[in-house]
C-alpha cells in the first residue's frame, strides 16, 4: 500500500484525486491546496472519506509518499517541487504543464532530481495513446515529417507542449527551431484569473527538416480540432471532435490510474520522461518569454 500527494486541485489536480480514489494499491492521497473548501466538498461527496488527508501546509507528514503529482499553476510550481523535495521523501513525480514558466527552473530541478535519484515524467500523455502509437510504426525513418495541428481556442499558449512532444515523439529527433513571431499581438484572459492566451501560429523546425505548425483560427468552427501528417504520399487525417472516430481521446482520470498503475506496479511509467525531455519545455518557455519581452508584456500561462 503506498500513499500519494496531489499539490494543486484545480480541474486537473481534481481528475487525477478522482481517478485515483478507487485504487486499492493506495493507501492515502494528501492534498494541498488553498482552496481547502473545494477538498473538503469534494472529500465529503465520495465514500472514502478516510482515505483522503486534507494539508493545511506542505510540512512533513508521519507517513512516507510514494508518489507526488504536482498540478498547480506553472508560475508557482518550482517553489513547489523545492518544499516538497525538503521536507518529503517522495520516489517519483509527475509535472502538469507547461512545467515551468521560468526556464532557468528547468535546469534547477535537473539538478535537483540527479541529486535526489528521483523518477520524474511531464504530464503529455498523447505519446501513449494506441492511434500515436500506431502511427509511428508507418512513418519512414529518414524521411521528412510534415504537421499540421489546428483548431479555435484550444488553448495555444498552455497546450502546445503536448504536441510539441508528439512531434518529437514522432520524428525521434528533438533538436528544434521554434518561432513565435506569428502569435496575435492581441491576449485574452482565460477562465483561470490572472492567465492569459493568444491565437496565431507558433512553427517547429528540426535540423533534420521536419515541421510542426500550430495554428488557432478565430475563423475556424470550434467543434473541430484537426491533426494531419505528412509524409511523402503518406497523410494522416485526425479530427478529435468528430463523432464517427473510431479512436476516442481518453479522459484525464482514465490516463491518470493508468500511469501510476504502471508506477506503483513496475516502478516505469510511459508519459516522457523529465530529464530526456525537459530540454524542448525550456527552449518553448524560453521562446514565449522572449517574444513577450519584446512585446513588453508580462504573462501568466499554464
Amino acid at each position: 500500500m503506498s500513499n500519494v500527494l496531489i499539490v494543486g486541485f484545480g480541474n486537473i489536480g481534481l481528475r487525477h484525486c478522482q481517478s485515483l480514489i478507487n485504487l486499492e494499491k493506495i493507501k492515502k492521497i494528501y492534498i494541498y491546496d488553498i482552496d481547502i473548501e473545494k477538498i473538503k466538498n469534494f472529500k465529503n461527496s465520495i465514500k472514502e472519506k478516510k482515505k483522503i488527508i486534507i494539508l493545511k501546509n506542505l510540512n512533513p507528514v508521519k507517513n512516507k509518499l510514494l508518489l507526488t503529482i504536482i498540478s498547480t499553476n506553472s508560475n508557482v510550481r518550482f517553489s513547489i517541487f523545492k518544499k516538497i523535495v525538503k521536507n518529503f521523501n517522495v520516489k517519483f513525480f509527475i509535472f502538469e504543464k507547461v512545467v515551468f514558466q521560468d526556464p532557468k527552473e528547468y535546469e534547477l530541478t535537473k539538478k535537483i532530481i540527479i541529486k535526489r535519484k528521483i523518477k520524474s515524467w511531464i504530464n503529455c500523455p498523447r505519446r501513449t495513446w494506441s492511434i500515436y502509437k500506431n502511427l509511428k510504426k508507418k512513418i519512414i525513418k529518414n524521411e521528412k515529417v510534415s504537421i499540421v495541428v489546428s483548431g479555435s481556442k484550444w488553448g495555444l499558449l498552455s497546450n502546445s507542449v503536448h504536441f510539441l512532444d508528439l512531434f518529437v515523439y514522432l520524428t525521434g529527433r528533438s533538436n528544434l527551431d521554434l518561432n513565435f513571431d506569428k502569435l496575435d499581438k492581441k491576449f485574452f484572459e482565460t477562465k483561470r484569473k490572472g492567465f492569459f492566451e493568444t491565437q496565431g501560429n507558433i512553427s517547429v523546425k528540426t535540423k533534420f527538416g521536419d515541421k510542426l505548425k500550430l495554428i488557432d483560427k478565430k475563423k475556424q468552427k470550434k467543434e473541430k480540432f484537426i491533426f494531419k501528417l505528412k509524409q511523402r504520399k503518406t497523410i494522416f487525417y485526425y479530427d478529435q471532435f468528430n463523432p464517427k472516430n473510431n479512436f476516442k481521446a481518453p479522459y484525464q482520470s482514465e490516463e491518470t490510474i493508468k500511469h501510476v498503475k504502471n508506477i506503483l506496479t513496475n516502478n516505469k511509467c510511459n508519459l516522457p520522461s523529465y530529464l530526456k525531455t525537459f530540454k524542448y519545455h525550456k527552449l518553448f518557455s524560453q521562446n514565449l518569454n522572449n517574444i513577450l519581452e519584446k512585446r513588453k508584456k508580462s504573462l501568466l500561462f499554464t
